[in-house]
């Protein structure tokens, strides 16, 4: 796979294995020579350059004119000292059908580019540099860091791109890093049909390109799949009113799909799912190394609560307190829902093959502010059991402490809320099989004094058949609202022996060494409607 007929070997001295280059470039006398390359079945080996971007191909400045354009296509560029390719403030480039395998943080990096077509490409083996670091400094890794290398906080603008039919595996934090689109286009192809599995880290991670002017209106992204990954297997938090996801595979993640908004506090929010497909675990074992007898055992699920925050999370940290991605160091939005959409949810049958659980749907477990309501429409589900449904996690005994959540764990994993309307059974059910109900934690002076819920204690969860469970939200809007505790709140109805126990916010304020210790009073609480 990785054999041409013509070679370009580097040679290893002092951790410099050479590289392909391709810039432009004024002389002396004002003369403008305009850097392209063209490469067809080319074998590259032992290139780039360690412990820097210098990859073993690298388009810098490739700006050019219509008269000039790059391809690489059918090539095999192979086991470097560092990044595979590199293009950055280039142009008119086309890469097709060719293989990037055996770096070390980065596959392939484009930044600040435009037509680009990036196509049908298979990136692997992207291994973690053994830096000397201080502190919580991390690397920046991903097979491809499609626009986010330069600006990790909103990613480099690029234009005109075509980016479809690519493969990643094998690789530290990301699989693919890439653009959205905007909600009005037909038929977009900067990011279609791409596929990464095989991860230690998150499979594919759609952002909002900075060009767009209407991504903070209304951002949208789909046709990806995403398997074999330690955590999310799709994630996404953009800074918009409306992220649209659709046609979207995962199967097979230790950590399931985590779709969230951030940035702003937003009063109008939602997120919305549709015509997407998540199987559960498959035939294939999660042994990194056969031959070392290496296999991972891990709790698994597909789908995680989304969020709608008032944070952000960078494209490609470097501060390893930004991780894991869906652990949000903001509050929770005043306004927010979830709506899943004729999805699929297929192969949940409570253990995995190793004996661990393996479960459809869980909760967030950085989820400490708000879990937005989640309404399942029109969903097939095929071959789940009584096991293999949910586990609903509680709160974190760990955020109980002065510079967390105080007293007590804040309260929003007792306040999820999944609700199931027009389902479809297929297969192996469970013992109920409703077209319409609803999911939440089993607190019992909650959901235990609710006349239409069975309680599931496997799953930490009541299923309940019932269309009248919603969210109410109050804040305290005085002026010393973040330095005065009023928590606990006691949501009480002595006659039904209900008795919701609610904190605020968690603080989420780090000042060097010191917590802000202030927190927002704000709290959202799941109950019976009338």
């Amino acid at each position: 796979m990785l054999t041409r007929n013509i070679k370009v070997y580097g040679e290893d001295a002092d951790g410099w294995g050479g590289q392909i280059m391709a810039t432009d470039l004024m002389e002396g006398d004002g003369t403008m020579r305009e850097g392209y390359l063209i490469m067809d079945n080319v074998q590259v080996y032992n290139c780039s350059q360690k412990d820097t971007f210098k990859s073993a191909i690298r388009f810098d400045g490739a700006y050019g004119s219509s008269n000039t354009s790059s391809s690489i296509t059918n090539c095999a560029v192979h086991n470097g000292l560092d990044w595979g390719l590199s293009i950055l403030g280039s142009r008119n480039i086309k890469v097709h059908n060719s293989h990037f395998v055996g770096w070390r943080a980065v596959g392939v990096r484009i930044d600040t580019a435009s037509n680009i077509t990036f196509t049908d490409n298979f990136v692997g083996d992207v291994r973690r540099r053994k830096l000397n670091v201080l502190g919580m400094f991390i690397d920046k890794e991903a097979c491809i860091a499609y626009g986010s290398y330069e600006s990790e906080k909103t990613g480099t603008v690029t234009r005109d791109m075509t980016f479809t039919g690519n493969t990643a595996a094998g690789c530290p934090f990301a699989g693919i890093i890439g653009p959205g689109e905007d909600c009005d286009e037909n038929n977009p192809v900067q990011f279609k049909n791409n596929i990464a599995h095989s991860v230690d880290g998150y499979g594919i991670y759609a952002y909002a390109n900075p060009a767009s002017t209407t991504a903070s209106t209304c951002f949208s992204f789909g046709y990806a799949t995403a398997y074999k990954t330690v955590q999310a297997s799709i994630f996404a938090m953009p800074n918009t009113k409306l992220l649209k996801a659709h046609h979207l595979t995962a199967l097979d993640s230790q950590k399931g799909i985590s779709l969230n908004t951030g940035g702003s506090e937003k009063d109008d929010v939602e997120i919305i799912l549709s015509d997407s497909f998540f199987f559960g675990e498959t035939a294939a074992n999660d042994c990194p190394s056969i031959a070392e007898g290496k296999c991972v055992c891990q709790q698994k699920y597909t789908f995680m609560n989304g969020q709608n925050m008032n944070d952000m999370k960078s494209l490609m940290p470097t501060g390893a307190s930004e991780l894991p991605l869906y652990k949000s160091h903001g509050e929770g939005n005043w306004g927010g829902k979830i709506t899943i959409n004729n999805c699929n949810f297929s192969k949940f049958q409570g253990l995995s093959a190793c004996g661990e659980k393996s479960t459809l749907l869980a909760s967030n477990p950085g989820s400490s502010d708000k879990i937005p309501p989640h309404f399942f429409n029109n969903c097939v589900l095929e071959d789940v059991d009584d096991n293999g449904f949910a586990f609903l996690i509680k709160p974190n005994p760990g955020w109980a402490n002065v510079k967390d959540c105080g007293n007590f764990p804040c309260t929003a994993p007792n306040n999820l809320i999944f609700s199931f309307a027009g389902t479809t059974w297929k297969g192996t059910t469970p013992t109920s099989t409703p077209e319409a109900f609803v999911v939440i934690p089993n607190e019992a002076t909650v959901g235990g004094t609710y006349s239409s819920c069975v309680e599931r204690p496997d799953q930490q969860a009541y299923i309940c058949e019932m269309d009248n469970i919603g969210m109410m939200m109050f804040e305290n809007l005085d002026d010393d609202a973040w330095d005065r505790a009023i928590q606990p709140v006691f949501l009480l109805n002595a006659a039904t022996g209900f008795n919701n126990t609610l904190n605020a916010m968690m603080d989420h304020i780090w000042d060097t060494f010191y917590t802000g210790q202030r927190r927002m009073a704000r709290f959202p609480t799941a109950l019976a409607t009338g």
